[in-house]
């Protein structure tokens, strides 16, 4: 009785060895997975930095900027529309100010060139409008 107890034991022995060689075993599984998938997260933040990065340099922004302006209708004719209200507004102050070096007439000069400027691109649409009406009333 007492060498099938002594091998009882030595048995009983065997599986908590092995249980814990299983453990072991699984939980460095466990580790290398979890380092893998570290190292993985690591490089897709490094990768989403330097995309981030250079996404905010100046002249892709830049790039972008004019990217958006060239492609997209609504915003080229805005951009044309203050550009020609600009033009207007300088071309009217330069007409009423001269080569004056009178302050208050150069003052009175910003302001009419902003008047006009803002009375230009505001009315430009409407403008545009009607010479697409007349256009197509020709037609």
């Amino acid at each position: 009785m007492a060498k099938a107890t002594v091998t009882k034991f030595n048995h009983h022995k065997i599986n908590v060895v092995m249980s814990r060689t299983n453990q072991a075993v699984l939980l460095q599984q466990q580790i290398n997975h979890l380092q893998q998938q570290q190292q993985k997260q690591v490089a897709d933040v490094k990768a989403a930095a330097t995309i981030l990065v250079e996404s905010v340099k100046p002249i892709n922004i830049l790039k972008s900027a004019v990217h958006s302006i060239t492609t997209e209708p609504t915003i080229k004719e805005n951009v044309v529309d203050a550009a020609v209200g600009l033009v207007t507004g300088l071309i009217t102050k330069k007409l009423v100010v001269g080569k004056s070096s009178n302050i208050f007439k150069k003052l009175l000069g910003d302001g009419i060139q902003f008047l006009v400027t803002n009375f230009v691109i505001n009315k430009l649409p409407i403008v545009k409008s009607s010479l697409k009406t007349i256009e197509q009333n020709d037609n």
